[in-house]
């Protein structure tokens, strides 16, 4: 059922071997591969092709708009050892919404615990990865590697944040390792690469980073919403952290919440277009976070059916 799907899986990983680490992609090629294929049929999304494979489990709800797919793990979490991957194709003007449950528990392990996305999306297609928080308990080691293809014309919405752990156990960044790679492609050609290599050393207080690609048509809404953000709540601009990098990042004194944020939004091009926007996010409380996400991609909802950051 999933021979197509395979045959885009060995597509892309030849495509991302000449960004990501050896490593990396020896661990995509390893992996437990699940897959979701999503197509426009008499008008509405739907999930013509589906196939689980443990540890994951694979459960969609068709929504008029969208199709929403849940990704459960089988056994609450991550143990060591385990590498699995979700293989996702959009086709042409479908939709689709790429959610967890809960957030993603990841135990201590002798062994790295992987997790990896591939994903592409073609032309008018739209593709939101909008998951929970990851939470790496004591003494994890986790590392995880997305890589989403993008034709022109395609559009991605992929969010990816971290949590500090449980604290009421008092464990915050106790995790051994947490790292985390990002290849985003449109028309073969390489728009982003982000990579996150965390340390139990922590951010000066702000223990919930969260990176937000938006890029194409469909996410229009969210460009501007992102800018409005971090004008609002992050007036003064920050100094650029590379060479020819525009940014606004500070210290937001009075955000919605008492707590500080810091928030920027990075403008992606493409001869000399812009089609994207790379918003990074560090905040000290999970809920905070959560509801910067939620009005970041509220413009969204229309599209999907509703807003993945809003609580039913």
């Amino acid at each position: 059922m999933a021979s197509e799907l395979e045959a885009e899986l060995g597509a892309a990983l030849m495509g991302a071997e000449a960004f990501l680490p050896r490593e990396a992609i020896s661990r995509l090629k390893g992996s437990a591969h699940s897959f979701l294929k999503v197509e426009l049929v008499r008008g509405a999304s739907v999930a013509t092709e589906l196939l689980s494979t443990y540890p994951l489990r694979l459960h969609c709800m068709r929504r008029p708009e969208a199709t929403w797919c849940f990704v459960l793990t089988l056994g609450g979490g991550l143990c060591s050892g385990d590498n699995s991957a979700v293989v996702v194709a959009v086709r042409e003007g479908a939709s689709c919404a790429v959610r967890s449950v809960g957030a993603l528990l990841v135990f201590k392990a002798n062994i790295l615990s992987h997790t990896g996305l591939l994903g592409r999306v073609a032309r008018g297609a739209l593709l939101a990865i909008a998951p929970q928080h990851t939470v790496c308990f004591a003494d994890a080691r986790m590392e995880q590697n997305q890589v989403v293809e993008l034709a022109p014309g395609g559009s991605l919405c992929l969010v990816d944040w971290l949590g500090p752990g449980r604290e009421a156990r008092g464990e915050s960044w106790a995790f051994q390792s947490y790292a985390s790679s990002l290849l985003v492609t449109i028309g073969g050609s390489p728009l982003l690469l982000e990579r996150q290599d965390l340390s139990t050393a922590g951010m000066g207080g702000f223990t919930v980073p969260a990176v937000v690609v938006l890029v194409g048509p469909a996410l229009m809404g969210c460009f501007a919403k992102a800018e409005e953000m971090v004008q609002t709540w992050c007036p003064v601009p920050g100094p650029p952290r590379h060479r020819g990098e525009r940014s606004a990042e500070v210290t937001c004194p009075t955000p919605p919440f008492e707590d500080p944020v810091l928030m920027s939004a990075i403008p992606l091009c493409v001869a000399g277009q812009k089609v994207g926007v790379l918003v990074r996010i560090a905040g000290r409380s999970v809920e905070h976070v959560r509801v910067l996400l939620r009005d970041l991609i509220e413009p969204l909802s229309p599209r999907l059916g509703g807003n993945p950051y809003t609580a039913p």
